[in-house]
């Protein structure tokens, strides 16, 4: 029933209302969502969203991304399990959080060859952004998407693709 605009469904302990009418369930956050929500995440983190791609790509462009940044990527306990639950042709997106703090020089660039493109969308605070892209530049062929500045961040997108000759 909806009186002036607004709800007047009874809530339940599992709803509240969002904004004229709308309801939602509230569910208890994942431990990804504690940690990030718990402000441990700083300006030198950068999200890391992968699309367009199977396990093994998301896994080869994440241990690249481990390489540059020993203990710095946030480790995601439901990789594996999304993975198991995902069906042939199911859309995926992989997302891990990068510390650009622990960025480490490293020598030759090594990672197992890419099987096809990865779209990388990176998020943060420009400077960290930049070096997860040069960490990514050194390593796979990369094409710039584009580029969408904010007040006090910056999304990029790349299409990775593996090194010609690779």
């Amino acid at each position: 029933m909806r009186t002036n605009g607004l709800s007047t469904a009874p809530r339940g302990p599992r709803s509240r209302t969002l904004g004229r009418g709308t309801c939602a369930q509230w569910r208890t956050p994942t431990a990804k969502e504690q940690w990030v929500m718990s402000g441990l995440e700083t300006a030198d983190h950068v999200s890391v969203h992968l699309s367009g791609c199977g396990t093994a790509d998301a896994g080869v462009v994440f241990g690249a991304l481990e390489a540059a940044f020993p203990g710095g990527t946030e480790p995601d306990a439901s990789r594996s399990a999304a993975a198991q639950k995902t069906g042939e042709g199911a859309a995926t997106m992989w997302c891990t959080v990068v510390d650009a703090r622990t960025r480490t020089p490293r020598g030759a660039p090594s990672a197992a060859p890419l099987t096809g493109g990865v779209v990388a969308d990176l998020f943060g605070a420009a400077d960290p952004v930049r070096q997860v892209e040069e960490e990514l530049a050194a390593v796979f062929d990369v094409e710039h998407q584009g580029t969408v500045p904010g007040e006090h961040e910056l999304e990029v997108r790349l299409r990775l693709a593996p090194r010609p000759g690779a």
